[in-house]
């Protein structure tokens, strides 16, 4: 292999893990009165209250903050009172002997193997806000993150793309305020970009929440996570709506007077700051919509979560049921016992005194038939003819994948998914495929409709009540017809276990054991 190739960008990631260095070199202290505390965690934990007032645009960051907030940070997780002497003199030798390097930059010197050079790298973690030598005089001197701190503080965060978009805005900022258009334009355009990649993972997080809800996390976990993320894409808006009217005040002032026609570029370049960040803001709400659409569907899958583990523990109708009927549990106390358990989503039914109810039209549905009074009857026809066949396609996947679920009961009593899975690979590896290249979405939907659905049998069903059947229904009484032995079934019961199912693929599913009702 050739050494150029395999060092390739060498130089950038030597950079990126220089910028450690000064953290790493706290746990070397060797100051006496320092060596019973950890100077390794104080360090970081200073650097994230800096960089959490920037990013929230608190006030600026004087020494009295930093001295407060080791006194508390001490005091909680130390058990360490300093006064406010000690706080001072702890605080200077931490942040201006240590991260500042008693303001000289880090340096170090390299060779970049990419290329055989000699080179030299230096920078600042901690710099002066706003330093002037009238602050220095009267002693008004606040400090910040450089860019590089930022940086370091991002590559040690799991989900460093989540604060991307509050970083750019960060830097968005400070272009602008600076009237370094150019760089803000370009800052504006990686804002919309990042926006815009957070967007397409939503769909891919969506995914993830749904094949978890069918094996067993941790549920305060992953529900913190995506609530915290929720949370910082709110502040993002007022954020970005404080950049707009940041953009309207550069703005305001190039309409005051005439234009030269360096200003008159530069005005030009403002213009289209201006519609980028509009861009951003529209793409930002719907991240802020999809955020939020993904909290709920982790708050139903939590849901069947719930329901899971509530069959896991208990035999409703042997453990349950039985004992009410013995201790002749009255109606009343039943209702209030279930209600904690029973799904906040209740299967529909039809109740024919609803026909003496008054009748009304919802709008949504008197739109759509606007909409299709506007379409010439062939169009609406070809429409019709291919949501019908979509439906109809999903029902023959999920009808081929439920078959490959209930069939073995011909021959069992009693057995796992997983064993049904692992024979149907060994046994019919086409079929095998075809289950994970074409039925996988379809096989995790039925598995879920007739885990969690009251009826489990392979009955026939009088067409007359055909039209109301949930289509799970329908299937297991189509199998029934296909397979005698099935049909003369008493019934079959779904329990989920600890056990998990595990595709090629990489998706995991919960295991169930599927064993003939016996009355």
């Amino acid at each position: 292999m050739e050494l150029s190739k395999l060092f390739e960008g060498f130089s950038e990631r030597y950079k990126n893990i220089i910028l450690f260095q000064p953290i790493f070199q706290l746990s070397q202290s060797k100051d006496p009165k320092y060596t019973h505390l950890n100077l390794m965690e104080i360090g970081i934990a200073v650097l994230l209250m800096m960089l959490e007032r920037m990013l929230t645009g608190q006030s600026k960051i004087s020494p009295e903050h930093i001295n407060l907030f080791l006194q508390k940070l001490l005091k909680e997780r130390y058990d360490i009172q300093m006064n406010s002497s000690e706080v001072n003199e702890f605080r200077s030798y931490l942040i201006d002997d240590k991260l500042r390097n008693s303001g000289r930059k880090f340096i170090n010197h390299y060779i970049d193997l990419a290329t055989g050079e000699e080179k030299v790298h230096s920078f600042d973690l901690i710099t002066y806000d706003d330093f002037s030598y009238k602050n220095l005089k009267e002693k008004n001197l606040y400090l910040k993150l450089t860019q590089e701190g930022i940086e370091l503080l991002f590559k040690t965060k799991e989900m460093f793309a989540e604060m991307q978009i509050s970083i750019t805005m960060l830097y968005f900022k400070q272009q602008l305020d600076k009237g370094m258009f150019t760089q803000a334009l370009a800052a504006v355009e990686e804002l919309k970009l990042q926006i815009q990649t957070q967007i397409n993972t939503i769909v891919k997080y969506e995914n993830d929440i749904r094949s978890n809800a069918l094996t067993m996390f941790k549920r305060n976990e992953l529900e913190k996570k995506y609530k915290d993320s929720y949370e910082q894409t709110k502040q993002e808006k007022g954020q970005l709506n404080d950049l707009r009217l940041n953009v309207d005040e550069v703005k305001a002032n190039y309409i005051a007077g005439q234009l030269s026609r360096k200003e008159r570029k530069a005005y030009d370049q403002v213009l289209q700051i201006e519609k980028e960040l509009t861009s951003c803001i529209a793409k930002h709400e719907l991240l802020f919509i999809r955020k939020f659409e993904l909290l709920k569907t982790l708050t139903s899958s939590l849901q069947l979560l719930i329901e899971n583990a509530f069959s896991k523990h208990l035999h409703f109708k042997q453990e349950i049921l039985e004992s009410w009927v013995e201790k002749k549990i009255n109606q009343s106390k039943a209702r209030d016992i279930l209600k904690a358990v029973t799904p906040i989503k209740v299967n529909k039914f039809y109740n024919p005194f609803s026909a003496y109810d008054s009748q009304y039209v919802k709008k949504k549905r008197h739109e759509e038939d606007q909409v299709e009074d506007t379409l010439d009857d062939s169009t609406l026809a070809n429409h019709r003819e291919m949501l019908e066949q979509e439906k109809e396609d999903v029902y023959k996947k999920e009808m081929e994948a439920l078959s490959i679920i209930l069939s073995p009961l011909k021959e069992k009593s009693r057995y796992f998914l997983s064993d049904t899975i692992k024979e149907l690979k060994a046994e019919q590896p086409e079929r095998y495929t075809h289950l994970q290249e074409v039925l996988l979405k379809h096989f995790l939907n039925i598995s879920i409709k007739i885990h969690r659905s009251p009826y489990k049998a392979f009955d026939p069903i009088p067409p007359e009540e055909l039209p109301f059947e949930p289509d799970e229904n329908r299937m297991m009484a189509t199998l029934g017809r296909q397979h005698p032995e099935l049909e003369e079934l008493e019934g079959f019961e779904v329990i989920s276990t600890e056990r998990v199912v595990e595709f090629d693929k990489g998706v995991i599913v919960t295991d169930y054991i599927i064993e003939r009702k016996i009355n």
